[in-house]
């Protein structure tokens, strides 16, 4: 089983003009299981953040050029998921009510900093971070899975409209051949292999000397011309068609019978006509 490669290590961002400051923030954190990086303005610091993002930047307040509490407004306009810490060695009001204001920061941290102060903003910073992550991550994952599940829906309803629409167009279809079955001037029957009535037409419904009306589902030996069913005997037995005439009570019977199946007799057609015989007009 192959292992999950490891979990990339958080990354935070010193931002200071002052190489020392720098120096100092990385010692302090020194170590934590954190990728550290660093950038001496703001500018800088911006193009550290595209090369890859950080978790957490921690800046200097007042640096020339661009001050911190723009770095901060511009990083959460690109970056907005990055945790932003501001340092600052001025106490004035304005200064922080502005990096609060602007900058949306997470922390704001005294100059010069408690190291174990900086290691807790940090450490937060990072779990803020990391939960927003995991809820993206999830939040995508639900969006996919909903957008899937949209699609299988639709899918699923275009299917049961088409199939609809074929079951409506088979019961047409099977009304009309009904109709055109029911039109015809004989009597027909379809029988399956142990003879009994499966389908039938109007003619056949109103069978003259029938021992009982016709239904789907019955035994045609006790319905049937005894002259027919010996016919369709012979037709399932040999799987060829045949026709036979009978004259009785001064009526002719005809009737043909053909085989149903392909590979082996599934059942028989079988089409009933009487007509007065010649012989006693």
């Amino acid at each position: 089983m192959t292992a999950s490669p490891p979990a990339p290590c958080p990354r935070v961002l010193f931002v200071d003009d002052e190489v020392g400051v720098l120096e100092a923030l990385r010692h302090a954190v020194l170590d934590q299981a954190w990728d550290f990086a660093s950038a001496c303005s703001g500018p800088e610091a911006l193009r550290e953040l595209e090369v890859a993002p950080a978790a957490v930047i921690v800046s200097d307040y007042r640096m020339p050029g661009m001050s911190g509490v723009e770095l901060l407004r511009a990083v959460r306009e690109r970056h907005p998921e990055t945790v932003r810490i501001v340092l600052s060695g001025y106490a004035e009001a304005h200064a922080i009510v502005a990096a609060i204001n602007e900058g949306h920061v997470e922390r704001f941290l005294p100059k010069p900093w408690d190291d174990d102060e900086l290691v807790a903003a940090i450490r937060s910073g990072v779990s803020k971070y990391e939960l927003e992550m995991a809820n993206a991550q999830l939040s995508r994952a639900l969006r996919a899975n909903n957008e899937a599940l949209r699609e299988a829906n639709e899918t699923l309803e275009r299917r049961v409209r088409e199939r609809t629409a074929e079951l409506e167009m088979h019961n047409r279809a099977l009304q009309f051949s009904q109709e055109m079955l029911d039109r015809l001037p004989y009597a027909l029957f379809g029988l399956d292999a142990t003879r009994r009535i499966v389908t039938m037409n109007a003619r056949a419904r109103a069978l003259e000397g029938a021992a009982l009306p016709p239904t789907l589902g019955s035994d045609a030996e006790r319905l049937l011309p005894s002259e027919a069913m010996q016919l369709v005997g012979e037709v399932l037995r040999t799987g060829r068609g045949d026709h036979r005439r009978v004259v009785s009570m001064a009526r002719t019977l005809h009737a043909d019978c053909e085989p149903i199946g392909d590979e082996g007799v599934r059942g028989v057609v079988l089409v009933l006509r009487w007509q007065e015989s010649e012989e006693c007009r």
